[in-house]
């Protein structure tokens, strides 16, 4: 008989166990995410900035070289 009344208790203690792990791995969940957006926003800028560093890096050696044809030039 005291098995059958502790059951209920257990029941209650489980299912209590169970919304709190819930909890947990819902607020891991939103974690997860917020760090995907982030590392997303982060590429993004990456990609910008390599874009840019490169057409910077191509017009310098450009006019690098124009100022070594005048120079053969002249």
């Amino acid at each position: 008989m005291s098995r059958t009344a502790e059951k209920p208790f257990e029941t209650v203690e489980n299912s209590i166990v169970g919304q709190s792990t819930a909890i947990k791995r819902g607020e891991q969940l939103t974690h997860a995410i917020e760090s995907q957006e982030l590392a997303g926003s982060v590429f993004k800028s990456t990609m910008m900035v390599g874009f840019e560093l490169s057409l910077n890096t191509f017009a310098a050696v450009q006019a690098n070289t124009f100022a070594n044809l005048h120079h053969l030039r002249a």
